[in-house]
């Protein structure tokens, strides 16, 4: 029969005592209850726990053989509830970041080493995705905090703004034949995008349908790095937000803020209204705190 925690904290009071009115006066118990509450355990075992004598209780061979399973079994359980509530204090336990690639590696470090220092007990584990893919994570509980685009209204999440990012041509220094400075210069040029499921090439699009243009991509990448090392080579030009310059493999390269029509993508982080947890909200401290703002980090 499954034991009562309370009843084996009363049974180590008596044993650590010798007394039933010691561990009484311990365990805030009258004598009698005390007595009640071990015989019911006496009962449950099938034995006697104590040989009592005028000089006070002593363990009985049953009880001898109970000692260390009750100190095991308690302590496991106090330290169990030392361990809930450090998680729920926010000291202890695991926190998941969905986060598109561009903003893992430009806002999530900094924030992430203050949090760390804060917190070190805190295990961390990072799902970089699409946006689409960030989202489902926070939704369906796989990660707590997401960081992303603006999402869609419709969208059952929380969102805070965390800055915008400029979106501008990107060429090789040694290619000024391929500056533009407008979405619809981008006409005149070899044009490598990013690919159709991808939150840039959302924005590009739509950037160029305002502008009234259309824009066959010579090349359509999956990964900013394969992006980069083809306009590195010089084979064409980009159009990317400014935080993603930092993902690029080429150190060589000029990005010029694009016009007709001025292009930004908000960017923050998405939550579930119902798994804000202490932990969450000590991370989200450290995002919003200015000094670690992606512009202070890479000016």
């Amino acid at each position: 029969m499954p034991l009562n925690l309370r009843d084996l904290q009363h049974f180590l009071a008596i044993a650590e005592t010798g007394s039933f009115t010691e561990a009484g006066a311990r365990r805030a118990l009258s004598q009698p209850a005390l007595s009640r509450a071990i015989r019911q355990l006496e009962d449950r075992l099938g034995d006697r726990l104590f040989d009592r004598d005028g000089r006070g209780a002593r363990l009985s061979p049953a009880g001898a053989r109970l000692m260390p399973i009750a100190v095991r079994l308690v302590r496991e359980a106090e330290l169990g509830l030392e361990d809930v509530s450090a998680f729920i204090r926010g000291s202890r336990g695991r926190l998941c970041v969905a986060a598109l690639p561009s903003l893992a590696a430009t806002l999530l470090p900094g924030p992430l080493a203050a949090f760390q220092a804060e917190y070190p007990d805190i295990d961390i584990k990072i799902l970089d995705g699409l946006a689409m893919n960030v989202e489902t994570a926070v939704l369906e509980g796989h990660a707590d905090l997401g960081l992303t685009i603006r999402p869609l209204p419709n969208i059952d999440l929380s969102y805070q703004e965390l800055q915008e990012d400029l979106f501008g041509a990107v060429r090789a220094n040694d290619r000024p034949d391929l500056d533009v400075r407008s979405w619809a210069d981008i006409t005149k040029t070899p044009f490598i995008a990013m690919a159709l499921r991808s939150s840039v090439r959302q924005a590009t699009d739509q950037a160029f349908l305002q502008a009234g243009v259309s824009v066959r991509p010579l090349y359509e990448c999956g990964h900013l790095a394969t992006v980069g090392a083809l306009v590195g080579r010089g084979l064409g030009v980009t159009a990317l937000p400014k935080l993603t310059l930092r993902l690029l493999p080429e150190p060589d390269f000029l990005w010029t803020p694009l016009d007709a029509p001025t292009t930004k993508r908000s960017v923050g982080f998405v939550t579930r209204p119902d798994r804000r947890s202490p932990t969450v909200e000590a991370l989200i401290q450290h995002l919003t705190t200015p000094h670690h703002s992606a512009n202070a980090q890479w000016a």
